[in-house]
């Protein structure tokens, strides 16, 4: 039996056999034993008598105890637990006796084996200490230390990639094989991190895992903020970062871009913190937050459909979206906004401060602008907006155009013009229901064609309109007459008249100009404020010249005397007169635009400026199947139709 030197606890078993005849000796009790060890080269040690063991034949080591092991199986067998002492380093032998008085004395042998100190293999000390080293380093999962071997069982999470459960069974750079670098020295731990950012962009998800180390910022693998995916971006010559979820910057994040997936949760939010985003660009994100940015048109950053909540210090170029909360430009910033929409998500107040611009395009929903104390502002709205211009804008300009509704509540210090479709002012138009005037400029085409007026030389023609002898009180006509060989111009702006315009138009038709003292031309004027039925007319001013003599402008009760009579046209409406050979109606459609700020862009037909025109000065013009209906004052009584297409016309009785 061997044991290494300085065991402990040491268990034996001796097989008895009785001196009388040799056979198992079963039945002996504990008091039957003697026990004693002799370590070699010592004295042997005084016996000792053995007592039982308490413990059974299975149990915990108890010294100098005996105890039978099985009489009817292992007849015989009896099992002796020694004290340590006999184990001791220090000789490479001990003898173990065992004495019964009616059986042979047993005797055991034990060999104690020193520790082993190998100093050299082969005579190689090298040799030893690198088979001691590897020893130290073992691992039962993994090897030795320092392997390429992960530290964790193949085949399972970050283990070695194995098929079929086991080491593959193909040869290296085989099929189904490990990979080889046929040139050595691939570094695959580079390779495959360019492989998974070869997108040029490092994904941040709320819920990522805080490490800037490889494979993290992947897609499979994102990092956990927005200061780590900078670190990988910059590590990996990336300018792009893929933000989820609720994330906050936490530091400037200057020439990046970040792209989003268009969250719509008010629980993810992007923070910017007041830091610095200067020439950076953002897609499809929620921004909340204060803006670090300083001023400049250089230092701007740019949006494309993100959604805003309490944005606050914005200096920036936005191109659709939605934005909410109190949100803020940057004092003396830039703010350029095309196609938002105000107030969906939340309602929405913008204070302006003191911009440098503020350029609102497109605007749609619902928008309050506060707090402007300087700079300039310009919104240009669509259809169905509303904007409220609060009573905290106290100095600045602030220029509205479009198709909304606006609410000025301004203090005087501030500017504010709006020029909306539904509040245009008809710029240098006064017209009134009972008195048509035209002032400044006689309106007469070079050669008008009057229709069924009378001329005599005593008399001067009166015109009737539509069978009805409703005069307007005062309707005189005072042209201007131009001296020395000067044609008078013809002007809509500067007048009270409602001038002759699209398919619609006021006629003005010629009396005789040689009407004599007794009797004064009247203009006899329908409550329908000279409209005749022609179409596409623009009205010009004839060449009439009179040498040193302005005529004096006639009103309704006073008769021009002979010495005054000159050749100033008087403005008739003759009953329904085509006007032929008129100018072309470029001139009237170019100075209606002047004075409306319409343009050519589509807003609106130039019928729509007929009607409105003549809505705002009389009654109403109606179109149904290409057949439009001219309304009196009281916008019931109807006084004729006209249908451009085959310029027929209709009188209403009355």
């Amino acid at each position: 039996m061997i044991l290494k030197a300085g065991s402990t606890s040491v268990t034996t078993t001796f097989v008895m056999r009785l001196a009388a005849d040799g056979t198992a000796a079963t039945g002996l009790t504990a008091t039957d034993f003697d026990l004693q060890y002799t370590r070699l080269g010592a004295a042997a040690v005084a016996k000792v008598d053995a007592t039982l063991n308490g413990n059974g034949v299975g149990g915990a080591w108890s010294a100098s105890t005996v105890i039978e092991v099985d009489a009817t199986s292992s007849p015989g067998e009896y099992r002796v637990d020694w004290v340590d002492a006999a184990f001791v380093a220090g000789v490479r032998e001990v003898s173990l006796c065992v004495k019964c008085a009616t059986a042979f004395t047993e005797f055991q042998r034990v060999e104690l084996s020193p520790d082993v100190n190998v100093a050299a293999i082969s005579d190689d000390t090298a040799a030893a200490d690198n088979l001691e080293s590897a020893c130290d380093n073992y691992s039962v999962t993994r090897g030795l230390t320092g392997t390429a071997l992960p530290a964790v069982a193949a085949a399972a999470t970050g283990g070695v990639a194995v098929r079929g459960g086991a080491i593959p069974d193909a040869a290296a750079d085989a099929a189904g094989g490990l990979p080889v670098s046929d040139a050595g020295g691939l570094d695959l731990d580079t390779a495959l991190q360019e492989g998974m950012f070869e997108s040029g962009m490092v994904y941040v998800a709320e819920g990522g895992t805080a490490s800037t180390a490889w494979p993290y910022g992947s897609a499979a693998f994102p990092t956990s903020t927005v200061a780590n995916g900078k670190t990988i971006a910059d590590a990996n010559n990336i300018r792009t970062l893929h933000l989820y979820g609720s994330l906050a910057l936490g530091a400037d994040m200057e020439h990046y871009t970040f792209v989003g997936d268009g969250h719509v949760d008010t629980s993810d939010l992007i923070t910017i913190g007041g830091f610095s985003i200067e020439h950076s660009y953002f897609t499809g994100l929620f921004i909340y937050g204060a803006c670090g940015n300083a001023t400049g048109i250089q230092n701007v950053s740019h949006f494309e459909h993100c959604i805003f909540y309490a944005h606050t210090d914005m200096h920036a170029i936005v191109h659709g979206g939605i934005m909410g909360g109190a949100c803020t430009i940057l004092d003396g910033g830039i703010l350029a906004l095309d196609s938002v929409d105000f107030g969906t998500l939340a309602a929405c107040t913008l204070t302006l401060q003191a911009p440098a611009t503020c350029d609102i395009t497109a605007m749609k929903g619902t928008l309050t602008l506060a707090g402007m104390d300087g700079g300039t502002a310009t919104i240009s709205m669509v259809a169905g907006s509303t904007l409220t211009i609060d009573n905290t804008n106290s100095a600045g300009t602030i220029a509205v155009t479009g198709s909304g509704t606006v609410t000025d509540n301004s203090q005087g210090g501030c500017t504010v013009t709006v020029t909306t479709i539904e509040t245009a002012a008809v710029a240098a138009v006064a017209a009134t229901a009972d008195t048509a005037v035209v002032a400044d400029t006689a309106v007469v085409a070079d050669t008008a064609a009057v229709a069924e007026v009378a001329t005599t030389a005593d008399t001067a023609p009166t015109a009737v309109v539509a069978d009805t002898a409703a005069v307007a009180p005062t309707a005189a006509v005072a042209p201007t007459a131009a001296v020395a060989d000067t044609a008078p111009t013809a002007s809509v702006a500067d007048t009270a008249a409602t001038a002759a315009v699209a398919e619609v138009a006021a006629t003005a038709a010629v009396a005789d100009p040689a009407a004599t003292a007794d009797t004064a031309p009247t203009a006899a004027v329908a409550d329908t404020a000279a409209v005749a039925a022609v179409a596409e007319v623009a009205v010009t001013a004839p060449t009439a010249a009179v040498a040193d003599t302005a005529p004096t402008a006639a009103t309704a009760d006073t008769a021009p005397t002979a010495d005054t009579a000159a050749t100033a046209p008087t403005a008739a409406v003759a009953e329904v007169a085509a006007v032929a050979a008129v100018a072309a109606a470029a001139d009237v459609v170019t100075a209606l635009k002047e004075s409306t700020g319409w343009s050519d862009e589509g807003v609106v037909t130039f019928q729509t400026m007929v009607r409105v025109l003549y809505g705002s000065a009389r009654g109403k013009i109606t179109v149904a199947s290409g057949v439009y209906s001219v309304w009196g004052d009281d916008g019931t009584t109807l006084l004729f139709t006209f249908t451009p297409s085959t310029g027929a016309t209709t009188r209403a009785t009355t």
